[in-house]
């Protein structure tokens, strides 16, 4: 049979199926080599985006800047959010609004993968940038949390930031290989306009008035995961005066600071305070705190007793009687405390002033949680804080302004160690300014009118008074 004669200039390979892959490939890499050649073939065409498949002309730089800053916004926002209840602004339940961010994030990263990796290049560093991206994005979350509240660095946070960097990871090197490139250019141009609008969301939390937001004014920390409800008074809801006389039981501990500033009452064993800094005793009305920032009286031992009561009961109220200088203390100030330091997790509980807002920190089982909220005064001011079986209810003047419900209110992560402060932390560094006349530790929720009638007692004319007196 004659043998037929074929020119090597004309002979080529037999083009790949269309279909599934040669034996012995798998579909997704084969898929993989496919988008590779795809843009390889189209590598050729002249301009400023020849020989890249994506291009790496001056709009493609321009719309990576883009990406990257949509990025940095939305870490910026979600760090600032993750603390709420409730996205501010968007008015959308955390776990579903992190849920959206998360998503947009991951397409703002798939844009950039698109102009720093053609899909001509390698898997590897495919790979790479978008691990390197993913933990950029974790390191900076994790950067503006602890700007100003460092936290010790736990193991679960590592396997949950690790298993983030997985997760996001393998979806944009997927979503990179497996869709069309016109569906990762939608999906990633998308996700940058939909973040460039949360620089929008920032700059008004920034600017405008608390009743659209300011960040500044966000009222929880250490929300997320651990409030089944919130809601804020205002304006507050009127104080409940059906009954009146005195509450029914003595207080747990309660310091007088009008009669007797170094020494506890109450049922509890008495607890010995020493004063520091520079401290002024207004006769018959308080002590004045705050014309030195050293200012405080700290227990000379630990509060063991109190804080073994108020975690066996399940329920207590932290109240006082004070009169600020100022409304722009911040810090958050220490009216009362049960902490060793000004870091979130040396607090087991805390009482205190947040430039104009009633600040409370509790440690719970899921993680402390910091309310701040209300509208203080320099007037006399009656302030009080109920916990009960993971229900949080705030008071000014008799007044509630916040109630909240924790899904995991257990106290058993109390310190017995950390001493009773008053008008100061224990490191000096979170100074009450203005007069205290008393503070006091109940280990049971007080209802609303046992609270309406202490906010109602002769210590407000006594502090009142102090106009009068010249104090």
């Amino acid at each position: 049979m004659p043998r037929r004669l074929v020119s090597p200039a004309t002979s080529v390979a037999a083009p790949p199926s269309p279909g599934w892959p040669r034996r012995g490939t798998s579909r997704w890499r084969w898929r993989y080599r496919e988008r590779v050649r795809e843009a390889s073939n189209g590598s050729s065409s002249t301009g400023p985006d020849a020989g890249t498949g994506t291009g790496t002309g001056r709009r493609q730089r321009i719309w990576a800047i883009a990406a990257a800053a949509a990025w940095g916004v939305a870490a910026i926002y979600l760090t600032m959010a993750s603390s709420q209840p409730r996205l501010p602004v968007l008015d959308l339940e955390a776990t579903t609004g992190h849920l959206l961010l998360g998503i947009l994030v991951g397409g703002s990263l798939l844009s950039l993968l698109r102009v720093t990796t053609p899909p001509s290049g390698s898997f590897v560093r495919r790979a790479a940038v978008a691990i390197i991206g993913s933990l950029a994005f974790l390191g900076l979350t994790e950067v503006l949390q602890n700007f100003s509240d460092t936290r010790r660095p736990e193991l679960g946070d590592a396997a949950a930031d690790a298993l983030g960097v997985a997760i996001i990871t393998t979806l944009l090197v997927t979503a990179f290989v497996l869709l069309p490139d016109r569906a990762v250019a939608i999906a990633s141009g998308f996700s940058v306009v939909a973040l460039s609008a949360a620089a929008a969301v920032l700059v008004s939390s920034a600017v405008l008035p608390p009743a659209f937001g300011p960040a500044a004014a966000w009222p929880v920390d250490g929300a997320i995961g651990c409030i089944e409800r919130y809601e804020a008074f205002d304006p507050p809801r009127p104080a409940d005066t059906s009954t009146s006389g005195p509450i029914d039981a003595e207080p747990a501990l309660a310091v007088d600071l009008a009669a007797d500033p170094e020494r506890s009452t109450g049922r509890l064993p008495e607890l010995v305070l020493e004063p520091s800094g520079s401290l002024e005793t207004v006769d018959g009305v308080g002590v004045r705190f705050g014309d030195d920032t050293e200012d405080g009286l700290r227990s000379v031992g630990p509060a063991t007793d109190l804080v073994d009561a108020l975690v066996a009961a399940k329920a207590f109220t932290v109240e006082g009687w004070i009169r600020p200088d100022n409304l722009t203390q911040n810090g958050p100030t220490r009216l009362v405390s049960v902490s060793d330091g000004s870091k979130k997790e040396d607090v087991n509980v805390h009482l205190g002033i947040e430039d104009e807002r009633l600040s409370f920190r509790l440690r719970t089982g899921c993680r402390p949680i910091w309310f701040r909220t209300g509208r203080l005064s320099t007037a006399a001011t009656h302030v009080a804080a109920v916990f009960d079986r993971g229900d949080v209810v705030l008071y000014v003047d008799g007044r509630p302004i916040m109630a909240a419900e924790l899904d995991d209110p257990a106290l058993d992560g109390w310190d017995r160690t950390y001493p009773l402060l008053i008008g100061n932390e224990r490191t000096l560094d979170r100074p009450f300014e203005g007069v205290a006349a008393s503070i006091a530790f109940h280990d049971r929720a007080l209802d609303a009118a046992e609270i309406g009638r202490l906010a109602d007692g002769p210590i407000r004319d006594r502090l009142d008074g102090l106009d009068a007196a010249g104090g």
